[in-house]
């Protein structure tokens, strides 16, 4: 069967889905992490304060106050606020220091509990991963298991729309459209990070559902080329007479050739001066916490020299004053809203490094190589245990391998046993004794393997050894 994809291009359409909405940063500082930094404007207090300092009027609670968050919504919402931090920080480091100190002003600022004012759990947040981590975390997410509970449901407008045409009204709902779409589909975006911080807007309501279908062929999509991508340029077993020779680069370029895909990739990159991201300690980049003291200290004074100087660029002095007061930074990042811009940036990178992807020989999934020796299986943890693939596989290794070996699994069944009891504090008294039986069980299996004392002798005096036994023998009686 052809393996040849179609090359389709996901734009605003007649279905009500519209992407581009978040405006998230990543930073590629190092040949091991990305820092991502998801756009901290989209949430409540943040587009309350723009209209607000834009309209001069509180716009926004103006506009919402039909629809009034109660104490009990507010404490769900914060439940499940919580609970998504702690899914996404369980694969990825996440850091909200920069984001909370705002949200905390505005809810004090507002006198409420808490709005819907954190309307994404991760706005505003610091996302660190490993290269590769984030692309292997979308391809492996099971978008159809929520879609098959979402399809039958009613697409609820629970946020009103502005009635008005004006500048204000449209970014109000735009918004609005943002809250309404996860309202009804948060779960589906949830299951991976790039789904969660790259959301479409769903703009009308639609019965059919075909504007969910449509963001699910988008996912698919997606999935399907980074997995062939996966396989195609990281599997050394994929071909390896025509393939085995080539770095990923190379394989990347004859994919995209073969596919009908462009060979380059368009990234945002974004320069920009600020004050307040610092990606280095030496200039440009940044400066050392002396040397921004040293800086403030040494600040412009505002002089009379100084006014004609601002006078002469036709600036307010205290304002210009102002902006020199704190040193500033060379910003470069990339800018992505769509799923497969990041994963573009990400992919990239990963091909620039010279990164690997090997598969799990176990669950057959891929995962980035650390080191040589880990190179067979994954840490993923195995669906009803609280064990890794590399955990299992250990056991079913050594298992496999000492099949026959009876000396072996007599010692095993008993040091599991005394080491359980040891550690639980069944064995206070005998603590120093397990050390010793430890040694002993280890010279009298050499005894054994060598054929000097039976199996039987030495399953015998592994039961004798300590009182207050429990268990069967390894023979049972």
């Amino acid at each position: 069967m052809s393996k040849k994809r179609p090359r389709y291009v996901f734009e605003s359409n007649d279905k009500g889905a519209k992407f581009d909405y978040f405006e998230n940063e990543i930073m590629t500082p190092d040949n091991k992490y990305f820092l991502i930094t998801v756009d901290p404007a989209k949430d409540d207090y943040a587009v309350n304060s723009n209209l607000w300092v834009r309209n001069k009027l509180r716009t926004f609670p103006k506009m919402k106050e039909k629809h009034a968050i109660d104490s009990k919504e507010s404490e769900e919402r914060r439940s499940k606020i919580q609970s998504l931090r702690e899914k996404f920080s369980s694969k990825f480091e996440v850091d909200f220091s920069s984001r909370e100190h705002l949200l905390e002003d505005y809810l004090k600022n507002m006198k409420e509990e808490i709005p819907d004012a954190t309307t994404n759990a991760l706005g505003g947040g610091l996302i660190v991963g490993k290269y590769g981590e984030g692309i292997l975390d979308f391809v492996y997410a099971d978008f159809y298991k929520v879609y098959e509970e979402l399809k039958g449901k009613e697409f609820i407008e629970k946020y009103p729309l502005s009635d008005g045409d004006g500048q204000l009204d449209s970014l109000y709902n735009q918004y609005a459209y943002f809250c309404n779409t996860f309202f009804n589909y948060e779960d589906l975006f949830a299951q991976s990070l790039y789904t969660y911080i790259c959301p479409p807007l769903f703009v009308k309501p639609d019965k059919e559902k075909t504007h969910l279908d449509f963001y699910m062929a988008y996912l698919s999509y997606w999935q399907i080329i980074y997995r062939d991508l996966l396989e195609f340029c990281y599997d050394e077993n994929y071909y390896p007479e025509f393939l085995g020779n080539l770095y990923p680069h190379e394989r990347y370029y004859l994919y995209c050739e073969m596919q009908g895909l462009p060979t380059s990739v368009n990234l945002k990159q974004k320069h920009s001066i600020v004050d307040n991201k610092l990606t280095g300690n030496k200039m440009p980049f940044g400066l050392t916490e002396e040397e921004i003291d040293e800086r403030y200290k040494n600040a412009v004074k505002l002089t009379k020299d100084f006014k004609k100087f601002a006078k002469e660029y036709e600036c307010r002095a205290d304002v210009l004053h102002m902006l020199f007061q704190s040193p500033r930074f060379i910003h470069i990042c990339y800018e992505f809203s769509r799923i497969e811009e990041i994963l573009n940036v990400e992919f990239m990178r990963m091909l620039e490094l010279d990164l690997r992807f090997v598969k799990c020989q176990r669950c057959g999934r891929y995962f980035v190589r650390k080191t040589e020796k880990e190179a067979r299986y994954c840490d993923r943890i195995v669906p009803g245990t609280n064990k890794t693939c590399k955990d299992i596989a250990t056991i079913e290794n050594f298992k496999k391998n000492h099949q026959d070996d009876i000396p072996t699994q007599i010692y095993m069944l008993y040091y599991k046993r005394y080491k359980a009891r040891k550690d639980a504090g069944a064995f206070d008294e005998y603590s120093k004794k397990f050390n010793e039986w430890h040694y002993e069980a280890s010279a009298k299996k050499i005894e054994c393997d060598k054929g000097k004392i039976t199996p039987e002798e030495y399953d015998n005096w592994n039961f004798e050894y300590f009182p207050n036994r429990k268990g069967n023998k390894f023979f049972k009686d």
